[in-house]
C-alpha cells in the first residue's frame, strides 16, 4: 500500500488512507474499505470471465490459465488491503475463518 500511495494519491486520492487501520465509523474509513472490497469483486468477475465454455456452446475452448491466476492474484491483493485497513492480521483472519468453519460443519451435521 505504501509503494502505491504516491501514484494513487494523484489518480485516486479518495482511496488513499490517512491512517491504518482506518476509522470504520467514518465516511472516509468506510469508503476506503468498501472500495477495496468492490475492487476484489471486480477482479473475481474478471477471473470468472476467463472461462469460455458455456452450456450452449458445442466446442470446448481452452482458457488462459495465466490470465485467470493473475486476476485471482489481483482479487487477493485488494482483499488483503481491505483486511489491513480494518486492522485484521493473518492470525485473526485464520481464527475467524476456523470459527466460521466450525459453525458451518455444525449446520451440516444438524441439517440446518
Amino acid at each position: 500500500m505504501i509503494k502505491y500511495q504516491e501514484i494513487e494519491s494523484k489518480t485516486l486520492p479518495c482511496v488513499v488512507p490517512n491512517e491504518v487501520p482506518v476509522n470504520l465509523n467514518s465516511y472516509e474509513g468506510q469508503h476506503q474499505v468498501n472500495w477495496r472490497i468492490w475492487q476484489s469483486v471486480k477482479e473475481l468477475t474478471e477471473a470468472a470471465n476467463c472461462f469460455k465454455n458455456k452450456a450452449w456452446k458445442q466446442t470446448m475452448m481452452e482458457i488462459d490459465e495465466i490470465h485467470l491466476k493473475e486476476e485471482l492474484a489481483d482479487a487477493l491483493h485488494f482483499f488483503i488491503e481491505a483486511c489491513i485497513l480494518i486492522g485484521m492480521d493473518a492470525e485473526e483472519l485464520f481464527d475467524i475463518y476456523m470459527r466460521k468453519s466450525e459453525v458451518n460443519k455444525f449446520r451440516q451435521r444438524s441439517k440446518y
